[in-house]
């Protein structure tokens, strides 16, 4: 159910991104759903991004499949993405991806994002659904931000 996204001691805000996947039709959490999630690394680079330089076979960085629990809870720990260029005068503001599948189910892909983000306004992609704000934690071993981000899927 809980899972790191990112690998040890990658450089950022630590993030922990949790929540329940449910169905629309059902209005029940659903359990055994399984997420597939992925971001760019805190300065917008994701792991497969350079040709010249591609990951080893079976190395994935800021990538990771969670299952959801019997109350189709879900968490994760990462790291807050850094937003990246798409062109010479447009940015992408930091998000994570979703592939999101359960038998039964319409498959969802979706992102989600950070409020306040300057090029959130830009972004063709948003809808104020995926837009989360995360709040700041503090624990005796340091602080990290904690966001909700609940999932419903369509029947299929």
């Amino acid at each position: 159910v809980r899972g790191k996204i990112t690998p040890p001691l990658e450089p950022c805000e630590v993030l922990v991104i949790r929540g329940r996947v449910w169905g629309v039709d059902s209005k029940q959490p659903l359990a055994g759903a399984t997420l597939d999630i992925w971001q760019a690394n805190a300065a917008g680079r994701y792991d497969n991004d350079d040709p010249r330089a591609p990951p080893r076979k079976g190395v994935f960085h800021n990538r990771a499949r969670r299952v959801t629990d019997d109350t189709g809870y879900y968490e994760f720990e990462t790291i807050k993405p850094g937003r990246y260029k798409i062109c010479p005068t447009q940015w992408r503001p930091a998000h994570i991806h979703y592939m999101v599948a359960m038998p039964g189910y319409a498959t969802l892909v979706t992102q989600l994002y950070f409020e306040g983000d300057p090029e959130n306004a830009q972004d063709s992609f948003i809808k104020p659904s995926l837009i989360i704000a995360p709040e700041t934690v503090t624990v005796r071993q340091g602080r990290f931000l904690l966001g909700t981000f609940e999932i419903v899927l369509a029947a299929a």
